[in-house]
């Protein structure tokens, strides 16, 4: 079952926060110019099955979890400087393959008023080639 735009909307702008936050944390100096963040796109991916979808019984929970493709045309690379907490960003190199692109679950109550606010972000493990969403198993 598809989420509604809203729910799209609410992870875009989690998505645009979390790779442009180290851009946008720093305050810009008076009169200079601001940089831009390129923002994603965000599109659902067409089907009924979802390619590694929750294990659990999701719809007797009450939940929907839709798929989305997630596409970077300026993605950016960040690393610590130094033994630092501070991070610093660089345009990441050029791929051969194209754009940068990933794919994004979203799991979320059915019924808009049982939502709590808490979202759990997970990095897809692929160490075994194909996306595990570990964390969000071992949650449940």
């Amino acid at each position: 079952m598809r989420r509604p735009i809203p729910l799209l909307l609410s992870v875009a702008t989690a998505v645009t926060l979390l790779a442009g936050g180290a851009v946008m944390s720093a305050p810009a100096a008076t009169g200079a110019p601001r940089p831009t963040v390129p923002l994603p796109t965000i599109a659902p991916i067409p089907g009924d099955r979802i390619f590694t979808g929750a294990l659990q019984d999701l719809d007797a929970a009450g939940y929907d979890e839709s798929e989305y493709s997630v596409t970077l045309a300026s993605p950016r690379v960040y690393s610590y400087v130094g033994a630092t907490t501070r991070v610093r960003s660089q345009a990441a190199p050029r791929s051969p393959q194209g754009q940068y692109r990933s794919r994004i679950i979203v799991r979320a109550p059915r019924d808009k008023a049982a939502f709590n606010g808490r979202v759990l972000v997970e990095m897809m493990n692929t160490t075994s080639q194909v996306d595990l969403d570990i964390a969000w198993q071992h949650a449940r």
